[in-house]
């Protein structure tokens, strides 16, 4: 089997953008090797792998998981299909057993290490295990992911080797595509989606930092044709994608700034958006969150598995990317842009409420100044699901604001 790590699809795959793809072409005479024939079935993988796109990615049927009724230190991983964030088919054609004891029995990584560390103040905190009340250190928490993997197989004898003289005389002629399945340790309060909400929130964030360079530039007390020109110099060191009339806008002394760095903002927000489309991949395809008691037993550490779910967020269900969330709750920068009915639609199927639009009703009005500005700012990007949210829009513009969460 190759060695690789577990995560997004084979050697050939651990990008999960878009790739060019090369399609062979043969004509008469043309002689053809090794090479030729493997571009053909290279070909044709990259182009399965495209229905990740159009389908998503996760599980797309079976792989239940569920403790080994026969030994306390396993699980049983049904049959089933799942397609990984790079577009791999990954096939498990059987019940197949994972240990949790090999990672137990590491000499670099010891139960000690994985238990939950105990509070800093020396306080015993207890969590409930079903019915029963245990300490959290005496617990260990992991999600046991799939991956996609490969092992050479039926070898055969080279018959004819005048050109292959650096081939081995008998080499492998298939390769079986199978699944591979690692654990992946986690804290105790870890909650699926927050190490890539927190870190997208951080860029969301850093497109309103203007805000509070021109507070700052705004305290040394500037004219207006300062202030004009401050961001016109802004906009030349960050040209704008979306909206073209923003340095039109900044030249004009009767446009409030406030308005100019919405606008700005707007603007930084859809760039965001459109080159975060394809969602990074995860280390492999979640199945389950697991949770282990660590003792200690002749010396030597036992895992016993107590707990094993699998269900959503710890099992990723087949679906498209999204933005970033935690789990619970939607991020509402995806209808940023959208027109109003595809904005709908698109938070609807995400599990919002959406009111709809009166007709008539007055456009969505921009701040005019800064203090309307920050009050706009504040708002966070992440709602929880079934909240009723209300779209402001913009004639050729689309979505602004979406508002009616916390």
């Amino acid at each position: 089997m190759h060695d690789r790590k577990c995560g997004c699809g084979a050697s050939t795959a651990s990008n999960p953008g878009l790739q060019c793809m090369t399609r062979p072409r043969f004509f008469c005479g043309q002689l053809l090797n090794e090479a030729d024939l493997t571009a053909i079935t290279d070909w044709v993988r990259q182009r399965s792998r495209l229905q990740r796109f159009l389908h998503g990615w996760g599980v797309a049927s079976g792989l239940g998981v569920q403790r080994d009724p026969t030994d306390w230190t396993r699980v049983i991983v049904r049959p089933g299909y799942a397609i990984d964030a790079c577009g791999e088919d990954i096939v498990v054609c059987g019940e197949t057993p994972v240990s949790i004891k090999e990672i137990c029995d590491r000499e670099s990584e010891s139960c000690g290490q994985l238990k939950a560390k105990p509070p800093s103040d020396g306080a015993q905190e207890e969590v409930l295990v079903g019915p029963l009340k245990m300490s959290v250190h005496e617990l260990g928490y992991f999600d046991l992911m799939v991956s996609y993997a490969e092992e050479m197989s039926s070898p055969q004898p080279a018959l004819a080797r005048s050109l292959c003289r650096t081939a081995p005389p008998c080499d492998y002629s298939r390769v079986t595509e199978t699944a591979s399945f690692c654990w992946v340790p986690r804290s105790p309060g870890h909650k699926p989606g927050v190490e890539a909400a927190s870190g997208w929130k951080k860029q969301f964030d850093a497109t309103s930092a203007v805000v509070a360079e021109f507070k700052e530039f705004k305290g040394a007390g500037p004219s207006d044709s300062a202030v004009t020109a401050w961001l016109s110099n802004r906009l030349a060191q960050h040209p704008p994608t979306s909206f073209g009339f923003l340095p039109e806008m900044a030249a004009d002394k009767r446009v409030d700034p406030g308005a100019v760095l919405f606008w700005m903002i707007q603007d930084a927000r859809l760039e965001l958006v459109r080159s975060q489309v394809v969602e990074p991949p995860e280390a492999g395809v979640p199945l389950a969150r697991v949770i282990v008691r660590i003792r200690q037993a002749g010396g030597q550490p036992a895992c016993t598995i107590l707990r094993v779910d699998d269900s959503p967020p710890h099992r990723r269900p087949l679906s498209k990317g999204t933005l970033p969330a935690p789990a619970g709750t939607v991020n509402l920068a995806m209808a940023l842009g959208q027109p109003p009915e595809k904005a709908s639609a698109i938070l609807q199927a995400a599990g919002l409420q959406v009111a709809p639009v009166a007709p008539g009703s007055e456009p969505f009005k921009p701040p005019a100044d800064l203090d309307a500005l920050e009050g706009f700012l504040a708002v966070s990007p992440f709602v929880p699901m079934g909240t009723r949210v209300n779209l402001g829009s913009i004639e050729h513009t689309g979505v602004v604001a979406v508002s009616g969460g916390q």
